[in-house]
């Protein structure tokens, strides 16, 4: 349909303008989020141009998540490096962990895991580590 490939469209169009204005790349993002906020893509690529930024956008783009969300091993895995960011490591690991559980070809997952786990001392860190690789 025309919305999804607008929103499409608008998604993938963030990326690229990220680099050069970053706000412009949020408001693509939101734009492509509000043609349909159940496109998983598009929640990804907003949450991914939010997780570094003012924690208050961050948590409300979390919060309006729709549900079917939680099956996605891309947005467990914007929730880790938003739980490491903030310093609560078993919650980043857990998070981490569903990433990888849900796609286990998923190597940023598996390194991002490696490290919080080795962060805690889990001696299972060096695992998660090579399957990284």
């Amino acid at each position: 349909s025309a919305k999804l490939l607008s929103g499409c469209t608008l998604a993938a169009s963030a990326p690229r303008a990220s680099l050069s204005d970053p706000d412009a790349a949020r408001e693509f993002a939101r734009q492509a989020v509000a043609l349909d906020r159940d496109e998983i893509a598009a929640q990804f690529t907003l949450g991914g141009l939010l997780v570094d930024g003012e924690p208050h956008a961050f948590l409300e783009w979390r919060r309006t998540l729709p549900a079917k969300a939680d099956e996605s091993p891309e947005i467990w895995y914007l929730r880790g490096l938003w739980a490491r960011k903030a310093g609560d490591l078993p919650v980043a690991a857990r998070c981490f962990w569903e990433a990888a559980r849900r796609s286990p070809q998923h190597r940023l997952a598996h390194y991002q895991l490696g490290l919080v786990l080795a962060q805690i001392g889990d001696p299972s860190a060096d695992a998660f580590q090579q399957h990284s690789k």
